[in-house]
C-alpha cells in the first residue's frame, strides 16, 4: 500500500505551549532553523519513490509560519522540494499562527499552491490564552 498524504513536522515554535503535546523545539536561531530544515528536504528527497502516488501534504508542527520564507532551508526551498517528491500533490495544508502570519508568508504558499491554512486560534481572549500558558 503507497501513502496518499504526507504530513511532515516542522518543529519550531517560539515558545512551548503549556498543553502541546507534540515534539517541539525553541528558536535556536535562523541557521539552526535552515540547518534542519534543509535535512527535512533531504529526508523528503530519499522518500520519493514511496511518495508518488500522494495527493495530500499537510505541513504542521510546531509553527510553520515562523520559518524563514525564502533562501536555502526556508519554507519556499522545502515547497520546492516537497512539490518535486510529491508530483501529484493538489491539496496543501499548512499550519500558521496569527502572530507570526504576515503577507510574505502568504505569498511563500500561493506561490506553491497551497490551498488550506489551519490557523492555531486557541482563544481570542488573552485571560484564557494566559490560562493555557499561550
Amino acid at each position: 500500500m503507497r501513502p496518499e498524504a504526507l504530513y511532515t513536522h516542522i518543529p519550531f515554535c517560539r515558545e512551548r505551549c503549556d498543553y502541546c503535546a507534540f515534539h517541539s523545539v525553541p528558536l535556536g536561531g535562523e541557521e539552526a532553523m535552515r540547518a534542519i530544515l534543509r535535512q527535512i528536504e533531504s529526508h523528503i528527497a530519499t522518500l520519493t519513490p514511496y511518495l508518488s502516488h500522494c495527493t495530500t501534504l499537510y505541513l504542521g508542527g510546531g509553527t510553520p509560519s515562523i520559518v524563514p520564507r525564502h533562501g536555502d532551508g526556508s519554507l519556499s526551498s522545502l515547497l520546492k522540494a516537497t512539490r518535486r517528491a510529491l508530483p501529484r500533490v493538489n491539496e496543501i495544508s499548512v499550519e500558521a499562527n496569527p502572530d507570526s502570519t504576515d503577507g510574505e508568508f502568504l505569498a511563500v504558499l500561493a506561490d506553491f499552491g497551497v490551498s488550506r491554512i489551519s490557523l492555531g486560534v486557541q482563544s481570542l481572549d488573552d485571560g484564557t490564552r494566559a490560562a493555557l500558558g499561550r
